[in-house]
């Protein structure tokens, strides 16, 4: 981890994200970052609180908080988010700081768990009004196994957006995708009046 996390440093000027299940690991990279990094991730799993959140305060991490625990990822948004509720307060009683805190809904394939889709988006609706975190989300998981899908993606990432995702992990030069994030920002009014949508795509007409 240490040599990845220097190797990368070397010609990537961006924040790395940490992804280990081990403590050690994470802080192996921690130490070796170069500015701010995210620990990916933190589970609602005691252990996990108890080992990861020191690492994050410690260091000044970011960090991605998933929703789930010890019996795994549940089947309801409501249960997903106790289990946010549960990481974002044991978060900030460690001092780390709200901002700094990314909860991930958790997303399944439609292929094998159709309902679920439903219950990801009602989730990251639940961890924007009531806890205020930001969330995150690996978008293309919700078509895996299936057809068409970068179909799903568009549709689901779409969705998603207007649930108040904040941070997407998407493939960006999957087609559509910079097409469907512009077009979230105009019609949730983040781009106001439209302009970076008409500079991106004014000349190409209608």
């Amino acid at each position: 981890m240490r040599w990845a996390v220097r190797a990368v440093g070397r010609v990537a000027d961006v924040p790395l994200a940490i992804d280990s299940a081990d403590p050690l690991v994470i802080e192996a990279g921690l130490a070796e970052a170069p500015g701010k990094s995210i620990v990916n991730s933190v589970t609602g799993e005691e252990k996990s609180l108890e080992r990861m959140l020191p690492l994050v305060k410690r260091y000044g991490a970011a960090m991605i908080g998933m929703a789930i625990d010890e019996k795994g990822l549940p089947d309801t948004a409501e249960s997903r988010l106790a289990i946010a509720e549960r990481i974002v307060a044991q978060a900030l009683d460690t001092g780390v700081s709200l901002r700094d805190i990314f909860i991930d809904c958790v997303t399944l394939t439609v292929g094998a768990a159709q309902d679920q889709a439903w219950e990801t988006l009602r989730a990251i609706g639940m961890v924007k009004e009531r806890l205020g975190a930001r969330t995150v989300l690996g978008v293309s998981n919700i078509s895996h196994g299936m057809p068409q899908r970068g179909v799903l993606n568009r549709a689901f990432l779409a969705m998603a957006l207007g649930y108040g995702l904040d941070l997407p992990i998407v493939n960006p030069y999957a087609k559509g995708v910079d097409e469907v994030v512009a077009a979230a920002d105009v019609l949730l009014g983040r781009d106001k009046m439209g302009l970076s949508f008409i500079e991106q795509f004014g000349k190409q007409g209608a």
